[in-house]
């Protein structure tokens, strides 16, 4: 049926099949329509909404919103009209809370008005001023002004909105005012002047709280602020990401990247060749000693990978690269996961969005050529498993998630097409946390499981480990309200394991499992020479194994004696030592083998002091 659907549409897609999992298919496109300017996509719970901005008759302006199914379908015979009489339309900016309500933020000559309306009902509250050119012009001088520039919601009804100023100041270029619920302001017009430097983004978290991200011009690096509904600002001052021992950032001048929040909140800036992350706890505090750094070249983007880390995405060779910082500060899967051969002579990432599985799709292109967009999914492991949906007939300019493990991709200027790029027939995913792990460890994993992009709710999810012939099962998990499940799973050793749920199988994933080994040091002297004994234990029993001592040099882990474990798991290996005063970093290994990765034990550091005589 979707075959048949996208060849009366005559739209040619071409998806590039991975023979190990099921392939992303296209949907798209769902929704089709010339537009008056630039489109912005706003997600719900169980369907999506395109806002655009049209002419009137007599010279006005409106700003129109189409709500679709997932399914493609039109949830209403025409566009509904969220604002209408614009006579100088200078900018609009929109935000959703995930729920059909949609805050508009639009300028009409020179007075920035929000409003907030139910997709498919009346307006929340009426026109509500914000912020006006003449009170702009009072604050900074003559032919001022101010453009909205973004507006995110707390979560219970009331909006941010961030107002660029012009022309530009060394003091700041940013006013901010909050709308609550009900439609009030928080601050009278033209808003809240920011100090201490310019907001280049702002997230909220879970409890409203309001995070900025500010950078030059007002200051010379970039900080954070926390602010609440009222405007007053949590935190005495802008919290710089680097520690007050370590001074400010000796590399180029910093570019801001942009900022999410759960509780507290990361930020990520580009110095020089380098890209940084600081992560903040909600009281100001940096969680991590030190910024984590990885090299990213061009304009690089940031995301939430849904379990406290992010995903930082950005151009590599003639394709794309998504680098992975774990919750304390750690990249994984260095040097980053490389999507190449896509024939991009100047390659850039258009939008990014990450769903609750930790599924990050981006949406990429090329500065010079509007054939060769497309978007890519990436799992949490850093591997891109799904179909690209390829080529695309114009830049994709916004991602939106269905909220049942699919995406919406909309296109970008006049004619813009909306896509939606999910599974086709009945299906599941599975998302461990985690490659390898501690023997005696739990790995959480997740998934999604649909039909035809429609989330089956309630249905058991089945986790099966398979080597060989052998077969075992690893727990049940429930699907929720957007046919998401999510539990852990403790293997004992190397199995690959899917999830299965009505007739529905994921993709294999092998789980490697590190045996754990103790380490003990003790050392005799026998004849004039010194012998360090290391012994220890290994979980599992491992009867009969060889294990190696190895000790670290410039070149490596290298290997200096072996030795095996005995019928109670433990092993004792001797080395005598060289007649040499010196500082060894020394661990014990078992090696991988058919049922288990390889194991390593603690590192230990042995001094050893020779004295002649």
């Amino acid at each position: 049926m979707v075959r048949r659907w996208l060849f009366l549409l005559g739209l040619a897609l071409l998806a590039l099949i991975y023979a190990a999992t099921p392939v992303l298919a296209a949907y798209g496109p769902l929704w089709s329509q010339p537009v008056d300017g630039a489109a912005r996509l706003v997600t719900d719970n169980d369907g999506v909404a395109v806002v655009w901005a049209a002419a009137e008759g007599g010279g006005t302006s409106a700003l129109l919103a189409m709500r679709y199914s997932r399914t493609g379908d039109p949830l209403a015979a025409s566009p509904q009209t969220l604002v209408s009489g614009i006579a100088g339309l200078g900018g609009w900016v929109v935000g959703g809370d995930g729920s059909r309500n949609v805050t508009v933020v639009w300028k009409d000559g020179g007075t920035i008005s929000a409003t907030r309306v139910r997709m498919g009902g009346a307006a929340l509250y009426g026109s509500v001023v914000v912020c006006t050119d003449a009170a702009v012009a009072t604050l900074r001088g003559a032919g001022a002004g101010a453009t909205p520039a973004q507006v995110v919601t707390d979560g219970d009804g009331g909006a941010y909105v961030r107002l660029a100023l012009s022309p530009t100041s060394g003091r700041g270029d940013t006013l901010i005012d909050y709308v609550s619920p009900l439609g009030v302001a928080a601050a009278a017009d033209p808003g809240l002047p920011v100090p201490d430097g310019t907001v280049a983004d702002m997230t909220t978290d879970a409890a409203g709280h309001l995070f900025v991200l500010l950078a030059p011009p007002g200051r010379n690096g970039v900080a954070v602020q926390r602010y609440a509904n009222d405007l007053a600002a949590d935190w005495s001052t802008p919290v710089s990401p680097y520690g007050p021992l370590l001074g400010p950032p000796r590399a180029a001048a910093p570019t801001p990247v942009g900022i999410i929040a759960t509780s507290g909140a990361k930020v990520a800036w580009k110095e020089g060749a380098k890209v940084k992350v600081q992560d903040f706890s909600p009281s100001g505090g940096r969680l991590w000693p030190r910024p984590a750094g990885v090299s990213m070249a061009g304009e690089v983007t940031l995301a939430d990978d849904a379990y406290s880390g992010c995903y930082l995405a950005g151009p590599s060779g003639n394709g794309i690269v998504v680098r992975h910082i774990l919750p304390y500060g750690v990249e994984t899967g260095a040097p980053g996961s490389r999507l190449t051969g896509l024939g991009l002579g100047a390659p850039r990432v258009d939008a990014v969005s990450c769903n609750r599985a930790g599924d990050l799709t981006v949406a990429y292109g090329d500065a010079y050529s509007l054939g060769a967009s497309g978007a890519a999914v990436m799992t949490y492991l850093g591997k891109w498993t799904d179909a690209k949906l390829s080529p695309t007939p114009e830049r994709l300019a916004d991602l939106g998630e269905d909220s049942a493990g699919g995406t919406y991709a909309l296109g970008d200027g006049d004619g813009a097409a909306l896509w939606h790029v999910s599974r086709s027939g009945l299906a599941i995913t599975f998302r461990p946390h985690a490659k390898t792990i501690k023997y005696g460890r739990w790995v959480g994993v997740a998934g999604y499981l649909t039909s035809d992009g429609e989330p089956l709710v309630g249905r058991t999810v089945t986790l099966r480990g398979t080597r060989g012939d052998t077969s075992l099962r690893g727990g049940k998990a429930t699907t929720g309200g957007e046919g998401f499940y999510a539990t852990a799973i403790a293997p004992k050793s190397n199995y690959t394991w899917s999830a299965q749920a009505g007739g529905a199988v994921s993709a294999g994933l092998m789980i490697g499992v590190m045996p754990r080994l103790t380490l003990a040091l003790s050392h005799t002297k026998s004849g004039g020479h010194l012998y360090e004994h290391f012994s220890g234990k290994v979980k599992p029993a491992h009867r009969g194994s060889r294990v190696l001592v190895q000790r670290r040099s410039r070149a490596g882990w290298r290997t200096i004696k072996a030795g095996a474990v005995n019928a109670r798991s433990r092993y004792r290996v001797t080395w005598k030592l060289p007649n040499r005063s010196a500082t060894y970093s020394l661990r014990v290994i078992l090696p991988a083998h058919a049922d288990h990765s390889q194991g390593a034990s603690p590192r230990a550091t042995l001094r050893v002091v020779f004295k002649k005589g």
